[in-house]
C-alpha cells in the first residue's frame, strides 16, 4: 500500500498492487447494470490503499481527467467511496453490502477495461454453472454424488440468469473467447445425410439446419467451458 501527502505537489508514485479479492456478487451487479468502468476504478483504489489522490489515480488508470471525473461523480454517488475534492476513500465491502464469502475474483493489477469486462464477464458466467451443478452417476440421475457441471445452457437461458441483453452477452462471450477465458464449441444434432437435407427441410419445416461436410445437422447450444 502507498500513502500519499496530502500537501506535496510533487510527481506521483505509483503503488506497488497487493492481492485483492472483488466478491462475484458485486462483479454480477456490475456488469448487469452497466457499471464495470466504475468497479475497475474502485478496483484501483483498493489496490492503492484507504486513500489514494486522484492525480496518482489518473496515471494509473491512464484516463483522461474530463472522462475520470465523470467516473468519479458516478462512483461517488453510488456510494462506492468518498472524497475530500483532492483524495478518494474506498468503501470496504462489508459497508458496501458484498462482504462475506471469500469467493471471487483475486487481482494483483489492473487490466485494461475491455480484458476487465471480459474477465467479470467469466466470473458472472462461472457463478451461474456453480448455481445450477446437477448430480449424476451412472444409472442413477437422483444420486448426491458424482457431481458434474453442465456447460450446454441454451444462450437464452444464459444471458437472462446474467441479467443481459442478448447482443452484449453474445460481445462479451466473444471478449472472452478472444482473451482465452473461455472455450466455445459448436455442437450439432445428425438430422441426415446431405442428399436429404431437402426432404427433411420439407417435412421440418420448424427445425434449424444446414448441411455440414456429407451431413444435414441441426444446430444445440455450444458448449462454453471455462478456462480460468
Amino acid at each position: 500500500m502507498v500513502r500519499t501527502n496530502t500537501r506535496s505537489r510533487s510527481k506521483p508514485v505509483l503503488p506497488s498492487y497487493n492481492e485483492l479479492r472483488l466478491p462475484v456478487k458485486l462483479i454480477e451487479y456490475a456488469l448487469s447494470n452497466k457499471l464495470v468502468k466504475q468497479l475497475r476504478i474502485l478496483l484501483c483504489l483498493k489496490l492503492i490503499g484507504h486513500r489514494c489522490e486522484r492525480v496518482v489515480l489518473q496515471k494509473c488508470l491512464r484516463m483522461q481527467k474530463r472522462t475520470l471525473a465523470r467516473n468519479i461523480s458516478k462512483l461517488t454517488k453510488l456510494g462506492w467511496a468518498g472524497t475530500d475534492g483532492f483524495n478518494l476513500y474506498p468503501r470496504s465491502w462489508h459497508r458496501l453490502n458484498f462482504g462475506g464469502k471469500r469467493v471471487g475474483l483475486y487481482m494483483t493489477s489492473v487490466p485494461s477495461l475491455k480484458k476487465f469486462e471480459a474477465l467479470c464477464f467469466t466470473i458472472a458466467l462461472k457463478s451461474v454453472y456453480r448455481k445450477k451443478k446437477i448430480n449424476r452417476k451412472k444409472g442413477s440421475p437422483r444420486s448426491n454424488t458424482g457431481r458434474a457441471l453442465q456447460m450446454d445452457f441454451p444462450a437464452g437461458y444464459l444471458y437472462k440468469s446474467m441479467r443481459l441483453r442478448q447482443r452484449t452477452f453474445e460481445r462479451l462471450k466473444a471478449s472472452a473467447q478472444r482473451y482465452r477465458f473461455i472455450s466455445v464449441k459448436p455442437q450439432f444434432i445428425e438430422l441426415g445425410k446431405k442428399s436429404e437435407y431437402a426432404e427433411l427441410r420439407k417435412n421440418l419445416k420448424d427445425v434449424k439446419m444446414f448441411v455440414r461436410g456429407n451431413k444435414t445437422v441441426s444446430p444445440r447450444p455450444s458448449l462454453i467451458k471455462i478456462l480460468i
